[in-house]
């Protein structure tokens, strides 16, 4: 099936500036990924009356305001520049899937043949859009973009800008003005960081704060090289366990993710019987209002270290993970390449600091006129082991938390076994409250369903060779 669409002629290479160093950073993860896209790919389901036209005009419009609905890349003495155009055929496809005999199915399909096709980094179209029709007022609003041209945090805001657009024109008010800049002055303060004094004391902090990192954690009972398909593994925390977590989070005036974070840092303990335990946390990058509204691709990866005294109470660990937290971010412009180098690690011998956990933090519920949508996203990039994504309630909805695993590691069974273990392992972890003299030292009984621990020497290892850096995401 040929999705890609290969770039008009030749354009004006005066008008090209540089990549941002996260950019650079997409490039070298995709070379190494050689015909598997790095990119990001979602789906807005909608059950109600949508205007198709109106709503591609709106995308149209967001992504001219945002640029990245036009940027191409093109390589200017073998290294690689990008530049607005907006002659870039910008049309959304229609595709009727309603007679098929399942039409959900239909459209997991088609969407799945779409975002995996091999793309051309300087030759195809990096970005499509397009409606998949599935019933009388039924749709899956799907967009697909190459992870060089946007995170997933600009993703979502251009979702809602467009969604901004589509809402004022069917009521017929006035557009508000967009907030968007341009791409080029995402490249320009990425560049000012690096050449500040703000980007050598996150470099000491990090130094200092990572000396005697232990090795990688992993949950998996064999290696496997990295993939950009994950198994997923999506549930809605029982009602039992949302009370305690309710209860936990009000009686320490935090919000869920923290919790949730230091839950599986001791799970991961727990599972890999060590006393300190490391975790990938993807950030945003967007520390300014500029960067919060704009485009681009800003996002990264840092660390989180936490060590698991068995002396320590719930409370404890939640206050270290606390901490941990507001430090990382507070350094999160730091790229997780400069980290690698900076540690001595070779950057296409690591996947990553060890298992990753997401925080969801946004609303992501889209509203088109009088249809509420909510955003399923099927692909971030590369996955190199287990990445666990943690959606807070909104809306009187519960706390979600996905698993999504490297399915060159993980069959279903196992995943399956690793992410009904850890809700069972949060509920015991909660249900003692702050004061619980330690975390629970086991995973919930592994071996009486059978899966078993990871196998000898599976627990702590650094990843092969053939394991490779993953592109940050959030």
């Amino acid at each position: 099936m040929g999705f890609s669409s290969p770039l008009p002629s030749t354009p004006d290479n005066s008008a090209a500036f540089a990549l941002s160093a996260a950019q650079r950073g997409i490039w070298f993860a995709q070379q190494l990924a050689g015909d598997t896209p790095v990119s990001i790919a979602q789906y807005v389901e909608l059950t109600g009356p949508i205007d198709a036209d109106l709503l591609a005009d709106a995308a149209r419009r967001a992504g001219r305001e945002f640029g990245t609905g036009y940027l191409r890349l093109i390589e200017i003495d073998e290294l690689p520049w990008q530049l607005v155009d907006t002659s870039l055929d910008d049309r959304t496809r229609t595709v009727d899937l309603s007679g098929a005999p399942d039409p959900e199915a239909a459209a997991q399909t088609w969407m799945r043949a779409e975002y995996t096709a091999p793309l051309d980094l300087t030759r195809d179209r990096l970005c499509t859009m397009a409606m998949l029709r599935l019933g009388p007022d039924r749709w899956y609003w799907y967009s697909r973009f190459h992870h060089i041209l946007l995170d997933g945090v600009g993703a979502l805001t251009m979702l809602q800008r467009t969604s901004e657009i589509y809402n004022a024109t069917v009521t017929g008010q006035e557009v508000p003005p967009g907030k968007a800049e341009p791409l080029q002055r995402i490249v320009e303060a990425d560049a000012a960081y690096r050449n500040s004094d703000k980007l050598q004391a996150d470099r000491d902090y990090w130094r200092e704060h990572l000396t005697g990192l232990p090795e990688p954690a992993n949950l998996g009972r064999r290696t496997g090289a990295v993939d950009a398909h994950p198994r997923l593994l999506s549930g809605a925390l029982p009602e039992s366990t949302a009370a305690l977590l309710d209860s936990l989070t009000a009686a320490r005036s935090t919000s869920p993710a923290p919790v949730v974070v230091a839950a599986f840092a001791a799970y991961v303990g727990a599972m890999t019987g060590a006393g300190e335990i490391v975790l990938s946390l993807p950030v945003s990058g967007r520390t300014t209002a500029t960067l919060r509204r704009s485009g681009g691709m800003v996002a990264n990866v840092v660390p989180l270290r936490l060590r698991l005294s068995p002396t320590a109470t719930v409370g404890d660990l939640l206050g270290a993970t606390q901490g941990e937290l507001t430090a990382a971010l507070r350094r999160q412009r730091y790229r997780q390449e400069d980290i690698f180098r900076d540690l001595g690690w070779a950057m296409d011998e690591v996947a990553g600091f060890g298992p990753t956990v997401n925080l969801m933090l946004a609303d992501t519920r889209i509203r088109l006129g009088g249809v509420t949508g909510q955003l399923h996203v099927l692909t971030s990039g590369m996955i190199d082991d287990l990445f666990v994504n943690v959606y807070p309630g909104t809306g009187g909805e519960p706390t979600h938390i996905d698993f999504q695993a490297n399915p060159n590691r993980y069959d279903e069974p196992e995943l399956a076994a690793l992410h009904a273990r850890f809700l069972e392992f949060l509920h015991r972890f909660l249900a003692g409250g702050a004061d619980q003299p330690r975390a629970p030292r086991d995973a919930g009984g592994a071996q009486a369903r059978g899966a078993g621990p990871p196998a000898p020497g599976a627990g702590r290892a650094r990843p092969p060779t053939h394991a490779r850096i993953k592109p940050a995401r959030a």
